[in-house]
């Protein structure tokens, strides 16, 4: 709210939003890719690598929620001074959702998913938050220069 309005002809998404949404799409497509191949390099059965990289993908889009709150502040930041109780409720039913998916039997067998072990649940964890980190550091660098657009 402190910044006006764009102009009534600017284009909706510029050049660099959409630079930047095509980047945080190939990270995330690269972290995802980078745990299906470590499951599958690693002989994991083809359940096990499905709920690995099914796990990985819907961390890494709760990440894109969370460092696209602001293209200025850092997540963290966003995450203490802005109030969002729409968005604590989504994180929560995803997280809720997603572990409710992994842990129950005939929820697993439904989704031709298999058990995730906890070694297996952190390294879908680290790749999601490495999916999407580089945007933070990018916050970081602009706002150095001064760039505060989005």
């Amino acid at each position: 709210m402190d910044r006006p309005p764009r102009p009534a002809g600017d284009a909706m998404f510029d050049r660099r939003v959409l630079t930047i949404a095509v980047l945080q799409g190939l990270s995330v497509l690269a972290a995802v890719v980078v745990v299906y191949l470590w499951s599958v390099l690693g002989d994991r059965p083809d359940d096990s690598v499905r709920s690995i990289t099914f796990a990985t993908l819907v961390l890494s889009n709760l990440g894109l929620i969370l460092v696209n709150r602001s293209w200025r502040l850092s997540t963290w930041r966003t995450l203490v001074e802005r109030s969002n109780p729409t968005l604590k409720w989504i994180l929560a039913s995803a997280l809720i959702l997603l572990t409710v998916v992994l842990s129950v039997r005939g929820l697993r067998n439904a989704f031709s998913l298999g058990s995730l072990s906890l070694a297996e649940g952190l390294v879908a964890f680290a790749a999601s938050v490495a999916g999407v980190a580089w945007f933070e550091v990018y916050k970081v660098m602009t706002a150095r220069r001064g760039r505060t657009t989005v």
